[in-house]
């Protein structure tokens, strides 16, 4: 018994068998799988070949697009993509992408959580552009249940350049790049990523700033919305580290006959090199840079002079800057800089919050692309500006922005632009800046500008300059602290004589066609103090017309004319001056209708007590004037210039010189004289005159001779004499002005 239980264990035990329902189920799983993934190769690859594709990504095409020639599915999340082309706009940037090739992985089960889940992305010969457009596109308000864009791993080994802007950067790159966006406003962070390139060129057009470069880059964001930064402001929450080694170019500059100096890039052995690291905005201690620069300079002798300008950056805990090119005999370029920073922090905004932190020496001789910096400098107010290209020779001295004594600069040739008082001038000179004590003994920072030619245009109509003189000269005043300059600005403009080849162009401020030029040609001088807004404060000008041609009211003449306006500053705000003391001369009148007044009339008037109102370049006047005249021709015709007064009226034009006076109110539309009172010693003239919008002129006038009396009622420019009781008709009219 105890054998066959032993051979009935030796035997081996049969493998179990399914039963035929558990084979049916397992065929049929394994027959649903295949045709699940046969349906997803088919319509995988039909979405990625057909317009369903990019349809359906590029709903809104003014801030996203994405293109590419075919694609590629074998399995659920994997696709592979040639000929690709991104572009996004965000703000006022406009960016862009292409591959000729990329692959990647897609999360199938994170699109579940409304999250687009790409662990891994390759592609192979990338290129990319940043530019900056006017046109801006805000980012939409943060909301909640927005997709998550998460995107930790973009590889490259094939970088081929980008641009950014007119900047192109080219070479042989490798990158990579993670990122992570909430969308509808929310934060965006860039992962840890590593940028290299070899045989690095960065140029702008056939100008190559850096060649046969090696460079690599570190940088990283934490999460930040849009509206906590935008632009620059993002380097707050960036991290960034670059190493470069390569060449720059060499200049060459060439000077002309008149000493300006011609300046160009040309290959050459410049070198750069070193290794920055900037965390929220500030130099970590420890960077260092180096650059070195051969310079050829052709004197206007055909002499050739060789140098090499040498600068270094160094970063401890301020920021340290030396810069070097000797003087050469007769040479025109020169420099030696020495000036450090306190603490490691980048202005992002305003590079002028950086002064206070300066002290140092720069001194040399040296030829600027733009002058804007000097004014920017020295006064830092708008409405100035040095433009153009110059030759600028100077020693300065900073102490934590404030100009040392012996600071000065010169700029022997210069464009200058000044926005003032709602015009243009511009025109060429020269200009000097230096440190000087006022009477007080307190030092100042002045800047004179000399225009030997130059040209007024208004603002809103620069291509009809209306003046033209050969002698301006710009005085500024300021403290020597640069972050307090434009606080302290005193500036001062001088002109004599300029050109007015046609007075009609200062019809554009009178208030109204009342009063106006209709020819003539004439001169302009004056002195104006000016403030930091380019506003005028007190000042004198001077306005001379010979054989000028004025409408005034319904009278035409030709007359010589001088204005000397008076300006002393009442009301900042409103444009408000004073200027009593004004006066106005006419002389050698000639009326181009016969009238009460003849040829040779003249008249000399004073403003005793008056007001001026600048608003949108139109000027007010409100005030008394006191004339005298050589007769009362003048007054007798804007009533009326038929020969229908009384004989004895009409004889007062022979009757002498006269004294009078007036209130003037001349406004908007308005022209109003009020209170009008003319004598000699032997008759009496008073009246009030009238002109209102386009409605013809109306007034009142009443005439005393001895006993002899007369009213001339003016309505819409029909007359009216009235002879008994002349003087009560005229005391119930109404004044014009209370």
């Amino acid at each position: 018994m105890l054998v066959r239980m032993e051979d009935a264990t030796s035997q081996p035990a049969r493998p179990a068998r399914l039963s035929p329902r558990h084979r049916r189920w397992l065929r049929r799983t394994a027959w649903t799988l295949l045709a699940c993934y046969l349906g997803y190769l088919a319509l995988g690859n039909v979405y990625l070949n057909t317009a369903l594709g990019p349809w359906s990504i590029n709903r809104k095409p003014e801030k996203f697009t994405m293109q590419w020639g075919r694609g590629l599915t074998w399995w659920p999340g994997e696709v592979v993509l040639w000929d690709v082309s991104m572009r996004g706009h965000v703000g006022r940037t406009v960016w862009s992408l292409q591959s000729r090739r990329t692959s990647g992985h897609i999360s199938v089960f994170g699109v579940l959580g409304k999250q687009l889940y790409v662990p891994r992305v390759r592609a192979t010969d990338v290129t990319g552009s940043v530019e900056r457009v006017a046109d801006e596109i805000p980012p939409p308000p943060q909301r909640p249940g927005a997709w998550l864009l998460n995107f930790p791993s973009i590889t490259s080994d094939s970088v081929r350049g980008g641009r950014f802007n007119r900047l192109v950067l080219t070479g042989q790159g490798k990158a990579r790049v993670g990122f992570s966006k909430r969308l509808r406003g929310g934060p965006a962070e860039l992962l840890e990523s590593t940028a290299h390139f070899d045989a690095a060129r960065l140029a702008q057009g056939d100008t190559a700033f850096l060649q046969d470069a090696a460079l690599d880059a570190r940088f990283a964001m934490t999460p930040v919305t849009y509206a906590q930064a935008r632009g620059v402001e993002k380097l707050r929450y960036m991290r960034i580290g670059v190493t470069v080694d390569g060449d720059t170019p060499a200049l060459s500059a060439r000077q002309d006959d008149s000493g300006e100096l011609q300046l160009h890039l040309q290959p050459g052995q410049g070198h750069v090199q070193g290794t920055l690291a900037m965390e929220r905005a500030a130099l970590k201690s420890g960077g260092a840079l180096s650059w070195r620069m051969p310079v050829t300079i052709t004197d206007r002798g055909g002499q050739l002079h060789r140098s090499t300008l040498a600068a270094q950056l160094a970063v401890d805990q301020d920021l340290h800057l030396k810069a070097d090119m000797p003087a050469q005999v007769g040479g025109v370029l020169a420099l030696s800089a020495d000036v450090h920073a306190d603490g490691t922090g980048i202005p992002l905004k305003n590079m002028r919050s950086l002064l206070p932190r300066t002290s140092g020496r720069v001194a040399g001789q040296w030829q600027f692309s733009s002058l804007k910096w000097v004014t920017a400098l020295f006064v830092h107010v708008p409405w100035l500006t040095l433009d153009g290209s110059g030759r600028v020779e100077g020693d300065i001295t900073l102490d934590h922005g404030v100009l040392q004594p012996g600071s000065r600069l010169a700029v022997p040739r210069v464009q200058a632009r000044a926005d003032v008082l709602g015009q243009r001038v511009t025109g060429s000179g020269r200009a000097h800046a230096q440190l000087e004590a006022d009477k007080a003994g307190r030092a100042r920072s002045r800047v004179d500008v000399a225009l030997s030619q130059y040209s007024v245009a208004a603002l809103d109509d620069l291509k009809r300059p209306y003046i033209r003189g050969n002698d301006l000269r710009l005085y500024t005043r300021t403290d020597p602290d640069l972050a307090k300059a434009r606080m302290s600005l005193q500036a001062q403009a001088e002109f004599t004589d300029a050109q007015v080849p046609d007075l009609r162009a200062y019809n554009r401020f009178l208030p109204n066609d009342h009063l106006r030029f209709d020819g003539g040609a004439g001169t302009l001088s004056g002195q104006l103090a000016l403030d930091a807004a380019g506003n005028a404060g007190n000042g004198r000008v001077r306005i001379a017309g010979r054989g000028a041609q004025v409408h005034a009211a319904s009278l035409a003449l030709r007359s010589d004319v001088d204005i000397d306006l008076k300006l002393q500053r009442a009301d900042l705000q409103r444009q408000r001056f004073h200027i009593g003391g004004s006066k106005l001369a006419l002389s050698n009148v000639s009326f181009a209708q016969p009238g009460n007044a003849g040829s040779g009339w003249w008249a000399r008037a004073s403003l005793p007590r008056a007001q001026l109102d600048v608003t949108d370049q139109r000027l007010a006047v409100d005030g008394r004037v006191s004339t005298r005249m050589k007769d009362v021709g003048f007054l007798l015709d804007l009533f009326s210039q038929d020969s229908d007064y009384p004989q004895w009226m009409v004889k007062l034009v022979d009757v002498g010189t006269v004294q009078a006076s007036a209130r003037v109110r001349w406004q908007r539309k308005d022209l109003v004289v009020e209170d009008i009172d003319a004598s000699n010693d032997r008759f009496d003239l008073v009246g009030r005159f009238r002109l209102r919008g386009d409605d013809k002129a109306q007034g009142d006038l009443y005439a005393r001779w001895g006993v002899l009396g007369a009213a001339v009622e003016l309505r819409q420019g029909e007359h009216q004499f009235h002879l008994l009781g002349a003087k009560r008709w005229y005391q119930a009219q109404p004044p014009y002005l209370e």
